[in-house]
Parts: C-alpha cells; sequence; structure tokens
C-alpha cells in the first residue's frame, strides 16, 4: 500500500495503459482506503494476492498495474533457474522427447511444488493417448 508519489512513478511509466492521472489517483485513494481499514493479516503479501483482491470493475487502473507488477521478475534468478533446469532436462536420453513433454518436464524442476499428482491420475490421462501399439488386452 504504496503512498501516491512512490506509485505515480509507476503512472509515469505505464501512463500508455492507463486512464488519465486524476482517475489513477483516484483509485489509488480508494484502493489505500480499503485495505488501511483491515488487519494487517488480512492484506495480501503479494502482488498476485492484491491482483486477485482487486475489483476490476471499480479499479481498473489498479488491476492493470498490479498486473504489470506480477509479470515484471524481481530478480533475474528466476529466469536464470529456468535456463539451468533446461540444460539438465536436455539430455541426451530426453532429446528424442516431443517440445510438449520437454516443456512439462522443465516446469516441473522449475516449480516443484505443484500440486499432488495421483499415480492413478496420469495413468487415467495415459491411456487416453493414441498410441502406436495397443498394450490393452
Amino acid at each position: 500500500m504504496k503512498p501516491w508519489e512512490e506509485v505515480e512513478s509507476a503512472l509515469l511509466r505505464y501512463s500508455d495503459f492507463l486512464d488519465p492521472p486524476q482517475v489513477v489517483k483516484a483509485e489509488h485513494e480508494l484502493w489505500r482506503t480499503m485495505w488501511t481499514n483491515k488487519p494487517a493479516l488480512d492484506r495480501p503479501r503479494s502482488a498476485v494476492e492484491a491482483l486477485d483482491a482487486c475489483s476490476h470493475e471499480l479499479m481498473p487502473n489498479i488491476c492493470k498495474l498490479l498486473e504489470i507488477l506480477a509479470a515484471l521478475p524481481v530478480t533475474t534468478a528466476e529466469p536464470e533457474r529456468f535456463f539451468s533446469r533446461v540444460s539438465l532436462a536436455a539430455s541426451s536420453i530426453r532429446a528424442t522427447m516431443t517440445e510438449d513433454r520437454l516443456e512439462a518436464i522443465c516446469m516441473l524442476q522449475v516449480y516443484r511444488q505443484c500440486p499432488a499428482v495421483t499415480s492413478d491420475a496420469v495413468l487415467e490421462v495415459f491411456s487416453k493417448t493414441q498410441r502406436k501399439k495397443n498394450f490393452v488386452l
């Protein structure tokens, strides 16, 4: 919940995507008032959480700024980690995979906190895919 002076610099940078400054300032005041009255534990802790809590109908400019903020990497660590994982995944054994499967493996290596996938769910998806030979008797 930054003060207007700090948000104003973002307004200047992304003015092509936003309404006039007076409208953005009014939305910002509404946004700050909404969160000032809530306990600290109920306030969003990240741009993504804030974006989920933002009403696009009431505050479209705040939502647009939050979308931009959520899309910007904080550091270069995440892209570097991703490319490091790609090089590990692109071994000679995996060179024969389709691009979709290689991308999926890379995403699993980068984002290890994915929802628990059960073996039944994997078998269900695998059983529905087309194969050259039918293994089911």
